[in-house]
């Protein structure tokens, strides 16, 4: 078989049941139209996931590669995919996350046009009881020119799509950062790195992903938006001491608006711990 078109990357920890409806969900047909692979990295699971990995690749009717990562944390995994993948295009999503109808097909012909090199799409609730978190219903078509600022959640990794030249320009995901680090903001880190390196990006609402997290709104919902609050402000701060300016007045202007207010200390921690945590330069 020759180099596939596109990859599709999807990584996981501990959560073989989820898993196994997540990969039996996956659009045989339009995988194999595109010419597709689907790379899965198994981040240091400790329950049956590797079953459930070795199954779904022994049967499945296109390429699929398997790795295992023994770092914990989503960047080792995310980073482990990316060097494994054999496209020039890479779509990410999660192991909770089930692609809608064509959505492959739509990201080939959406990149071919050459006027983007990174861009996200809606995120959509599978269960429309879950709490409305990890997700985004913005029907609007964006363009992100070079240098622009990227707010949290208008691309996320649930539904993300990159080049290989954005990785080669602007490096991989932080490993200080994402799912299992104390900064969940990995995958908007990247997009951010890659508009200042001079790519471009989209937002395409055609490009829709079901999500199906299954947090019911409460105490757990709330933990996780504290969590994703210390994650923007570690962004926010990395940019800003990387000279990026407008990240300062992004982060202000953001910032005015009344209901994002009540999250502006867990923002502030975040930004303080990123700080202080990175290393000095020369």
């Amino acid at each position: 078989m020759g180099r596939p078109a596109l990859s599709l990357l999807i990584c996981t920890r501990d959560r073989a049941e989820q898993l196994a409806r997540c990969l039996s969900a996956l659009p045989t047909e339009d995988i194999r139209a595109v010419g597709a692979e689907v790379v899965l990295v198994d981040n240091a699971s400790s329950d049956a996931t590797p079953d459930v990995l070795r199954a779904f690749a022994r049967d499945a009717a296109y390429p699929v590669r398997v790795l295992r990562e023994e770092t914990p944390g989503r960047s080792f995994a995310l980073n482990a995919g990316v060097a494994a993948a054999q496209g020039d295009l890479i779509a990410f999503s999660d192991d909770d996350c089930y692609l809608g109808p064509g959505y492959l097909r739509t990201a080939l012909s959406e990149f071919s046009r050459g006027t983007f090199q990174y861009a996200g799409g809606r995120i959509l609730l599978h269960d429309p009881s879950d709490a409305r978190i990890a997700v985004n219903y913005s029907r609007r078509c964006r363009m992100f020119p070079p240098g622009s600022f990227l707010r949290p959640g208008v691309i996320q990794g649930a539904n993300m799509i990159v080049t290989r030249k954005v990785f080669e320009k602007a490096g991989r995901f932080d490993e200080e950062m994402g799912a299992g680090s104390r900064f969940r903001c990995e995958d908007i880190d990247l997009l951010g790195r890659a508009s200042m390196a001079g790519f471009t990006g989209a937002f395409i609402p055609a490009l829709v992903v079901y999500h199906h997290h299954g947090r019911k709104p409460g105490a757990g919902t709330d933990a996780l938006h504290r969590a994703n609050a210390h994650g923007r402000g570690a962004y926010y701060a990395k940019f800003i001491l990387n000279g990026h300016l407008k990240y300062l007045l992004g982060w202000a202007w953001r910032s005015a608006a009344p209901w994002r207010m009540a999250r502006i200390p867990d923002e502030i921690r975040g930004a303080r711990e990123y700080a202080r945590s990175r290393p000095p330069r020369g």
